[in-house]
């Protein structure tokens, strides 16, 4: 071989190798962006159901205290038309067990 080619096969080498070097750095710069764009993402979807997560139970922490106070007028009228009806029949109903018993 004379010098020229072997001149010819180191330059070929070199911007070989350049391409090369190149390449990987391309490759290793496209993964890290998939890998950036994977993890946005995750970090996006996960936030939206925290969100919504938030917001299903803020909803239903309403409704639970909307129903709590409901079932409490309920029980606090029913207690109180329950207590009225004892003490206007108490008497009569104490006769009238009195009265079956002596039957």
């Amino acid at each position: 071989m004379e010098i020229q080619d072997l001149k010819a096969l180191i330059e070929l080498d070199e911007t070989t190798r350049k391409n090369i070097e190149e390449a990987h750095r391309v490759k290793n710069e496209l993964k890290k962006s998939v890998a950036d764009a994977k993890q946005k993402i995750s970090d996006e979807t996960w936030k939206s159901v925290k969100e919504q997560v938030e917001k299903t139970k803020a909803e239903i922490d309403a409704k639970v205290k909307q129903a709590s106070f409901d079932n409490k007028e309920t029980f606090e009228r029913s207690s109180l038309q329950l207590r009225t009806t004892f003490e206007k029949n108490h008497k009569k109903w104490c006769q009238e067990i009195v009265e079956r018993c002596l039957k």
